[in-house]
Order: structure tokens, then sequence, then C-alpha cells
């Protein structure tokens, strides 16, 4: 989906996963792929929630996941206060 907010596009991607071990498996390569292998080993705690929040390409990324449904979010755009105003009403749904 994409959002126009304040003068900026935002992407946001949710996708559910049938089973906990493919979207950890994937959650671990999404995170490596922006990050060092340190960072994607702290980013989650397994099975129950990960988070990861960087600036890559001058934009703001937020990523985080909820293991209890096996869904993963990401929002991409350019200021880190409308990232997480969408955040906060993602978590709400």
């Amino acid at each position: 989906m994409n959002f126009k907010k304040n003068g900026g596009l935002y992407e946001v991607h949710i996708v559910h996963f049938e089973n906990p071990f493919a979207l950890l498996n994937f959650w671990y390569t999404f995170v490596s792929d922006y990050s060092d292998g340190l960072a994607a080993a702290f980013s989650a705690i397994p099975f129950i929630y990960g988070e990861y929040n960087d600036e890559y390409m001058k934009m703001q990324i937020s990523a985080w996941y909820r293991g209890v449904n096996n869904l993963f979010f990401v929002i991409y755009g350019p200021k880190r206060s409308v990232i997480n105003d969408l955040k906060l009403q993602l978590n709400r749904w």
C-alpha cells in the first residue's frame, strides 16, 4: 500500500506467513540485507517479536513482526515521525 502524507510517499507492506519458522527465516534474511549479521541476531525475540529501524538510501525504514499471528510489517518513507504514527495505527489493527 502507498500513502501520501505531509508531502511524502510512504510504502506499507504486511505479509502473513503460514508458520513461525518461515517468518523467522524471512525476518533474519530481511534484516541482514539492510544491516550486518549482529544487528539481525539482536533484532528479535524468536517466535515472539522483532523490530528493526534504520535509514536506507536517505529514507527511513521500520520493520517488525508479531509471532503470535505470524505477521510481518514494514514501512518505508522520508519522515520518522510519520512512520511512527503509521506504526502505531498498524499495531492497533
